[in-house]
């Protein structure tokens, strides 16, 4: 089931507002007394002092502190903490340009281990000894290359991979180790339980859109290329291999998409596929793209910046890969008078239509640019029922100029035909002479054998009677079962909540772990699901609204919602919003209505009043916010994978009103 983030925060509020009308819920477990905004220290005032901010990130520092709200409490600690002058400086480049929502959810341990293991190894490496300040800043000293969850995983590769890296003496032989550690077959460890199956510790297996976090992904032991690019680029970095996530949104010559690495060796930037230790497959393919990016937090001053989002870059590194031609276009109304603000689109043929590899909106002449690969190219624009199409062919080194002129419902008629360069013209005419591939002949694996958490048996009923004593009499107990042997390395987690629960909510528990996704069963905390099923039972006991079974387990019940990274939110989230709700809403006013239609309609009307909806939030580093994060911000980002529902404003009520007949 699948919700966006307004959907979330308005029924996570609703399942904890069935109470009394002027007091404050107290939970079943004898949870905390309910907080006040005024009871968290607040970093937004003018008063807060900057000084151990240096002067080039302090404007930056002082506008994440208002948008972090309460937690930029945790963000000063980072900068109190911390002694040393670039220690601090690399904190305030990282805290200037932390992306929406992590403002709301890092803490601040988290966040010194990253620092200091950045600079830990940037003092230590030889390699790192001449790295430009700014490939330090922007491809090792960043915690995060993707939408994947926040994780402290620096710590861990360093330890592992110190005693490999300090073997090498340059950058290419460490990147090619780390991929050999990641990609290349394991030795079984020396165990007398035959624990070890041989295979790398990372593949490539197709599961879900949402991205998976490095550690997450070493308990599964599998992900689809997005996952192998992040935990590459998370080990990599981890010991001072500057890397950053490359994709290409649309092949111009086949179907799909991909995602790769490209590593920073010598000066220049070359590909690698994370996981994969051994010549890219995808380089030749990489000539013909119509596009390749990347991306990075801030804004580096060396690169094609295609677009700026919040506080991330997606660089333009398609002359990494290929010649190029920029292409400048104009659009123009039936008066030939320039058409701004309107998008123009370049697509390709994939998958069965076109798709879009880049969109640009004109500025105020009318017109964008775009630097692209050599082929040709679909592109339109328009606005309303007035339309301009056209289909480009795009020359190494050259620039091209077209001129968009709308008229009324303009479209393709008969046949489009695209054409790309060979693969031979690609290799002999249009690749750039820097695109080799990071290593030319292999390295003896010389890896130790990973933690025994990583070496984990795969969850056996046989092994594990007193887990499997406790589902007895549930009809469901071989879902669950399941359910367990999918997770990987993280049974423990769920097998701990179904020992802890209380046998009454034991059924409900159960429920929860049958419909887990790949992801998030290999993700999911024993903290999470005992906070999901007791305070969902909480607001259940005392609610005057007499909701259906069905309706609880899947509109209540329901841990999840679209793209939502797994932590817990109900506890905390109960504490924080009912007195907000009372005193910032109307004192006055009755919440607690007598029908579950007001009471939804109240909390609309408070989300529109108090809940800022930003544009400038989201990006290729955001990810969906939680219910408290969004509460802790009072910030709500529009673009990415953040949408705000239209009814969460607009209509009264769980949802469309038919749905509360």
């Amino acid at each position: 089931m699948k919700y966006g983030l307004g959907a979330l925060l308005l029924v996570g509020i609703l399942v904890l507002t069935g109470c009394s009308k002027t007091a404050p819920m107290l939970h079943r477990d004898g949870g905390p007394a309910p907080i006040t905004a005024e009871t968290k220290p607040s970093v937004q005032d003018e008063s807060v002092d900057l000084s151990l901010v240096p002067v080039e990130y302090r404007d930056q520092v002082k506008e994440s502190l208002k948008l972090a709200g309460d937690n930029g409490s945790e963000l000063l600690k980072v900068l109190q903490t911390l002694t040393i002058p670039e220690e601090r400086a690399g904190a305030a480049f990282l805290i200037g340009t932390l992306p929406y929502p992590d403002l709301a959810a890092i803490k601040a341990d988290v966040l010194l281990e990253h620092i200091r293991y950045a600079y830990l190894i940037k003092n230590k490496y030889p390699w790192m000894k001449n790295m430009p300040e700014e490939t330090f800043l922007h491809y090792v000293l960043p915690y995060r290359c993707a939408e994947e969850p926040i994780s402290a995983y620096r710590r861990y590769f360093y330890e592992q991979l110190d005693p490999i890296v300090s073997q090498c003496t340059n950058l290419s032989d460490v990147a090619h180790q780390v991929n050999l550690w990641l990609g290349a077959p394991k030795p079984a460890p020396s165990r007398t339980d035959g624990v070890g199956n041989g295979k790398q510790r990372f593949r490539f297996v197709q599961t879900e859109a949402r991205d998976q976090g490095p550690l997450a992904s070493l308990k599964s032991g599998y992900g689809r290329c997005e996952e192998m690019m992040i935990i590459y680029i998370c080990a990599a970095r981890s010991v001072g291999v500057p890397c950053r996530s490359s994709w290409t949104p649309y092949w111009a010559i086949c179907d799909n998409n991909h995602a790769w690495v490209e590593v920073w060796i010598s000066g220049s930037w070359k590909p690698l596929g994370g996981c994969e230790p051994g010549a890219p497959w995808f380089a030749d393919p990489a000539k013909r793209a119509a596009a390749v990016y990347s991306a990075t937090i801030g804004k580096p001053q060396s690169e094609l910046i295609h677009k700026t989002i919040g506080n991330s870059s997606i660089i333009n590194s398609t002359p990494n890969y290929s010649k190029t031609c920029r292409v400048k276009v104009s659009v123009v109304d039936a008066d030939n008078k320039p058409v701004t603000d309107t998008t123009v689109v370049f697509a390709v043929f994939n998958w069965g239509s076109f798709r879009p590899f880049a969109t640009k909106i004109t500025d105020g002449q009318g017109q964008v640019e775009f630097v692209t690969g050599i082929g040709e190219y679909f592109l339109s624009t328009g606005r309303n029922d007035m339309r301009a199409w056209q289909v480009v062919k795009t020359e190494p080194g050259k620039t091209l100029e077209i001129t968009f002129k709308l008229a009324k419902n303009a479209a393709p008629d008969g046949f489009i035909f695209l054409r790309y360069p060979t693969l031979d013209q690609a290799r002999t005419s249009f690749t750039t002479p820097g695109l080799t591939p990071v290593y030319t002949s292999p390295l003896t694996p010389t890896y130790p054998a990973p933690p025994e958490i990583y070496f984990y048996e795969e969850f056996n009923p046989a092994l594990h009677s007193d887990v499997m004593a406790l589902m007895e009499g549930y009809a469901g107990k071989d879902a669950v079962v399941q359910k367990l042997k999918s997770a990987g390395g993280n049974w423990t987690e769920m097998a701990g909540a179904i020992t802890e629960i209380r046998p009454e909510l034991r059924p409900d528990l159960f429920h929860i772990i049958t419909q887990l996704a790949h992801l998030e069963a290999i993700e999911v905390t024993k903290e999470f699901l005992l906070d999901t099923v007791i305070y969902a039972d909480s607001a259940r006991s005392r609610s005057k609204w007499q909701i259906p079974d069905d309706i609880h387990k899947a509109y209540v019940l329901n841990p999840q919602f679209e793209y939502l990274h797994i932590s817990p939110w109900r506890k905390e989230l109960s504490g924080r919003f009912l007195p907000i709700i009372i005193a910032g809403y109307n004192p006055d006013a009755k919440i607690h209505s007598d029908t579950i239609t007001d009471t939804a309609r109240a909390v609309n009307e408070w989300v529109a009043a108090n809940i800022k909806v930003r544009g400038d939030l989201g990006g290729r580093f955001s990810y969906v916010a939680s219910p408290l994060d969004t509460l802790k911000t009072q910030s709500l980002g529009k673009g990415g994978r953040q949408p705000l529902p239209e009814w969460l404003l607009a209509v009264p009520g769980l949802g469309r009103p038919e749905t509360l007949r």
